[in-house]
């Protein structure tokens, strides 16, 4: 099962490169979750996140470059180098799968920022007493 993880979390990363986050919601389970704790926000659907990426302000094209990647039988982490073209940053990225489709991902980012406000229509805030 652990294959079936790491193939999971491959294809999200290969997809996430082709930067059409509509079919990256194509492999998430109908309750997915993205959580972003170090911003305090929940994205929550496949429309929202698609929205999310598709309006970040970017340089040039995203591209991902998987660093390292680790599954077990239901879940797995990946750290990710994220540039397009003139920033980079790392992600470490917690998934969690359940029917075989990508179900909860947790992610953090390489330090805590504010939540911006052109996101706050796709996103929650989710209770983090430290923001």
């Amino acid at each position: 099962m652990s294959d079936e993880v790491r193939g999971a979390i491959e294809q999200f990363w290969e997809t996430m490169g082709t930067n059409d986050f509509k079919a990256v919601g194509d492999l998430f389970h109908d309750d997915f979750v993205l959580e972003w704790p170090q911003t305090d926000e929940r994205i929550r659907g496949r429309d929202n996140f698609a929205a999310v990426n598709t309006n970040y302000p970017a340089a040039g094209r995203w591209r991902f470059t998987i660093n390292r990647l680790v599954a077990d039988e239901d879940s797995g982490v990946s750290d990710v180098t994220v540039t397009d073209g003139v920033r980079v940053d790392r992600a470490i990225s917690f998934f969690q799968l359940h029917d075989g489709k990508i179900w909860r991902v947790t992610e953090y980012w390489p330090e805590n920022d504010v939540a911006p406000e052109w996101r706050s229509q796709w996103v929650e805030r989710g209770g983090n007493p430290s923001q």
